[in-house]
């Protein structure tokens, strides 16, 4: 900037010390007008070295400016190496957690394989107290039924004694089913059987009559007739009937006794006792004659059970 005042001033004393321009000659002017020009020129190039300077200027302060606003470069350092002892103590810490890992593998594995035998023996012992339960279940039944043949081996041969032996009079009880089925033949039915264990039972009733005087359709115990064919000598049965009849004398010229017809004739004089013997459905039959004589009394009980039976 100084050095453009002082150009400045030079071209202005310059201008003060020439001949006015309507006075000059032709040279003059042209001379005027080369200096003219010469100054512009002067002046282009002052601006030119005064833009110079201020370019100048200006890139020395972006540059210093640059300088300054660029950031401080930070040094990189690398962490310092492992010493030996930090080694030794991680590869240390390394097998402890291993070995510790390890430990507890197995205790897991040792519990449940604990647990595995205590649960087999758990379940050996219940079989085997399921297998000796069943033992003794089957020896208690074995038992009881041991038992159960042994009672009813007993009752068959209490029912035997009481179903056998010289006071039965067979011949009568035969006689009697013949006029039985005589009877149902001439109502245009159908013959009953002789079932064996109604025949038992028959014999039965005749002999307690005899034995107790108890004259009715009830046992001596007062319980129905009928559970001589329930208890007694059970039998399976769909209807069940029961005809009575007795006779006692003292003259040894009557035989009402050992007589199959005396007892049907009261029989069929009786509605009740000749319903059972022509009662349709009835199948089978069981006859009991007993005959007692003491003290010259004769005594004659006869039963006859008829049954449908399957």
């Amino acid at each position: 900037m100084k050095k453009l005042a002082i150009f400045v001033a030079f071209l202005v004393l310059l201008s003060g010390c020439g001949a006015p321009a309507a006075e000059s000659e032709n040279p003059a002017s042209a001379d005027v007008s080369s200096e003219v020009v010469s100054s512009e020129i002067s002046s282009s190039e002052a601006s030119s070295a005064v833009s110079s300077d201020a370019s100048s200027e200006v890139s020395s302060e972006a540059s210093s400016e640059a300088a300054s606003s660029e950031p401080a470069e930070v040094s990189s350092i690398a962490p310092p190496a492992p010493t030996p002892e930090e080694i030794a103590a991680a590869e240390q810490a390394a097998r402890e957690a291993a070995e510790k890992a390890a430990a507890e593998q197995a205790a897991a594995q040792a519990a449940a394989e604990q647990a595995a035998a205590e649960q087999a023996a758990k379940e050996a012992a219940e079989q085997a107290a399921a297998e000796q339960a069943a033992k003794e279940a089957a020896e208690q039944a074995a038992k009881e039924a041991a038992e159960k043949e042994a009672a009813e081996q007993k009752a068959v041969r209490k029912t035997t004694a009481k179903v056998s032996g010289m006071n039965f009079r067979s011949e009568v009880e035969k006689d009697l089913l013949a006029l039985i089925n005589e009877e149902r033949e001439a109502e245009g039915l159908d013959p009953v059987k002789m079932d064996g264990d109604l025949q038992s039972a028959a014999r039965i009733r005749s002999r307690e009559l005899c034995k107790t005087g108890h004259w009715d359709h009830t046992r001596p115990n007062g319980d129905s007739w009928s559970t001589v064919i329930t208890e007694d000598v059970p039998v399976k049965f769909a209807a069940a009937g029961e005809n009575l009849c007795m006779t006692e004398y003292d003259d040894p010229s009557v035989d009402n006794a050992y007589s199959a017809d005396f007892y049907m004739d009261r029989w069929l004089n009786s509605p009740s006792h000749y319903d059972n013997i022509i009662r349709p459905n009835f199948t089978h039959v069981g006859i009991g004659v007993y005959v007692s004589e003491r003290g010259g009394i004769t005594k004659g009980y006869a039963t006859t059970i008829f049954a449908e039976l399957p």
